[in-house]
């Protein structure tokens, strides 16, 4: 009587995986061999090879769901409006976005619009968040010797502690 066969649990094609079975397939393999090499059904080595040479992707689509409206390019540019400043409100990025984004419906974003938010950012945000993080710094640091300089010097090591903890806490 012939063995039951026993189905294994499906495990998804790595990326790893991918690229060793394009590999072989490139060198010449067969895809039985390709299969056996690396512990895979041939119609999966199969299925990955013809995906490769027909649309030129190896990985997967995106899963089921409501299709994206905005491009990876719009994305940076919206996570940068909304970390730019901590204390903006949702309002007021959406402002900013709107504002800086007048061909938005077409999904074409000018070079001079580009050039002009590089140019402000080289003018007027990057040298002065460079020196807000510059004096940052420097008050850190001066806070750090003064608190290391009163532990080291105090009588009572847990008041001194604390009293870093709090000088901490507002430097912060």
């Amino acid at each position: 009587m012939p063995r039951v066969r026993q189905h294994q649990h499906f495990v998804e094609l790595s990326d790893f995986e991918r690229g060793r079975i394009i590999g072989m397939r490139e060198a010449g393999f067969s895809l039985r061999e390709i299969a056996r090499r690396v512990n895979r059904n041939v119609s999966t080595v199969l299925r990955c090879w013809s995906k490769w040479s027909l649309e030129g992707v190896q990985h997967r689509r995106r899963g089921s769901g409501r299709p994206r409206r905005t491009t990876d390019r719009e994305e940076r540019r919206l996570r940068l409006l909304a970390t730019r400043d901590r204390f903006s409100t949702t309002r007021s990025i959406a402002n900013d976005w709107m504002r800086g984004s007048p061909s938005r419906e077409s999904g074409v974003v000018s070079d001079c619009d580009t050039m002009a938010e590089l140019a402000a950012l080289l003018r007027s945000e990057i040298p002065e968040g460079r020196n807000n993080l510059t004096d940052n710094h420097t008050n850190l640091e001066r806070v750090a010797e003064y608190c290391e300089a009163n532990y080291f010097q105090s009588e009572n090591k847990r008041v001194a502690l604390e009293e870093t903890k709090n000088y901490d806490t507002i430097a912060s």
